[in-house]
């Protein structure tokens, strides 16, 4: 069942950023990998939401994660000129919004997970977070936490 979930929220996170060279699934968080879009697991843990009632349920912790090149300092040491950055943050900035929009649409309209998962089981709390550039890397994580049927 993971695996089919897995397919189908990458397929669903290739309509959001279909500029990504590559895009695939891995387990746990990949290397950083210029131009890609990964999705991946963090993990699955069990909770027990009414403490009146044992009723335990299980909650998958999913990624999407976008890495780009990002412009960094040369072997010399030296500095692009800051429209340079500039620039390449505002491009960040809008794959960014284009992954949240994206990803809240997909999630209204019932085909974040292919159907397979209900709008209930489906929580953005932790949202969209900044990759920071370092290493000529950059880039967005979604979080998404799923209560598993």
């Amino acid at each position: 069942m993971l695996s089919d979930l897995l397919e189908a929220l990458l397929a669903s996170a290739e309509t959001w950023v279909p500029s990504a060279e590559r895009s695939y699934i891995t387990h746990g968080l990949a290397v950083a990998d210029c131009d890609s879009l990964v999705v991946w697991t963090e993990s699955i843990v069990a909770t027990q939401p009414n403490k009146a009632v044992c009723s335990i349920v299980s909650l998958w912790t999913v990624h999407v994660t976008r890495f780009r090149c990002v412009p960094t300092i040369d072997e010399s040491g030296n500095a692009e000129e800051p429209g340079v950055y500039q620039a390449s943050a505002l491009d960040l900035a809008n794959e960014g919004e284009a992954i949240w929009y994206g990803v809240i649409g997909a999630w209204g309209d019932g085909t974040l997970f292919d159907g397979a998962i209900g709008c209930a089981q489906i929580d953005l709390r932790t949202g969209i977070s900044a990759i920071e550039p370092q290493g000529g890397m950059g880039g967005w994580d979604l979080t998404i936490i799923v209560t598993l049927p």
